[in-house]
């Protein structure tokens, strides 16, 4: 009994996983497609290392307008929006469905409003943080409502984090320098295996949140894949306007994000058995 009911489990997961092994790195065609994008990639980085940074650097610093849009532009990129958006999201399902904490679900949420903005209003308001505040409302507020969309919020936090701690290994490797440390003291290039915010410009971490967000949502909606391209290359290249990172380490970093990503989701959905919660079901259409 017991290993029937076990293999019904095991045939059920594969059931409601099997409708993503048409596309992410389960098709053939993908990964030869990330071969050659990876070949390109890496063209387009020492080309643009060679011919392009410098350029780019020196005409981005010119650009006095554009640099209020590239720091609002660029606040999508920081993973503290997206954690904090999707833990506030994935505490929610757990506990605000609860009796006592639902009936007065309107005083909670006051007091965590007030008990943020007195914490971090300043900070916020100085650093262009607050465009996020209410589309990171929004976000939590539809994951909470739409429990189809919480294994794709769980399956987006882990593929954040499983990104961003892999290219800040290659930030040490490579100790690039920034283009703030070129315009300020004429230093460009590598010093390897460097750490400090001086040297971390080489994979942009920016980029590769934008470009793990946008390869997140192609797998949940393939058909829109134009708009999560576009997404994901303005969030990136807004980085090379806030003088923070130069036009290769963006290219880098959209490779390196899409690339883990799609890593991380053929192991997920390649297991015979896997914890429900990470069992990532089509979203439905709402």
């Amino acid at each position: 009994m017991a290993d029937s009911s076990q293999n019904s489990s095991n045939a059920n997961v594969g059931g409601m996983t099997s409708h993503l092994r048409d596309r992410g790195w389960h098709l053939a065609s993908v990964r030869r497609d990330f071969a050659i994008t990876g070949v390109l990639s890496a063209i387009m980085v020492v080309v643009a290392y060679m011919f392009i940074d410098v350029r780019v650097s020196w005409f981005a610093l010119e650009q006095d307008w554009l640099k209020p849009i590239a720091n609002v532009i660029t606040q999508f990129g920081d993973t503290k929006f997206y954690y904090i958006t999707l833990v506030v999201a994935l505490l929610s399902t757990l506990f605000l469905d609860r009796g006592p904490v639902k009936k007065n679900l309107h005083y909670w949420l006051l007091l965590a409003a007030i008990l943020f903005f007195y914490g971090w209003g300043d900070r916020l308001y100085r650093h262009y943080e607050w465009v996020v505040i209410f589309p990171a409302i929004g976000v939590a507020w539809l994951i909470y409502r739409r429990r189809d969309l919480v294994s794709w919020a769980l399956f987006l936090m882990l593929a954040i984090a499983w990104s961003g701690l892999s290219v800040n290994i290659v930030k040490i490797i490579f100790g690039r320098f920034r283009p703030s440390e070129l315009q300020q003291a004429g230093h460009f290039g590598f010093d390897f295996f460097t750490i400090g915010p001086a040297n971390a410009s080489f994979p942009s971490g920016h980029a590769t949140a934008a470009a793990t967000l946008a390869t997140v949502l192609w797998l949940m909606y393939p058909r829109q894949w134009m708009l999560w391209v576009v997404v994901g290359l303005v969030i990136a290249f807004s980085r090379v306007f806030t003088l923070s990172h130069y036009v290769s380490d963006v290219v880098a970093g959209l490779y390196f994000g899409s690339f883990m990503t799609l890593v991380l989701h053929y192991f997920l959905t390649s297991r015979r058995t896997i914890h429900p919660f990470l069992v990532l079901n089509a979203p439905s259409a709402k």
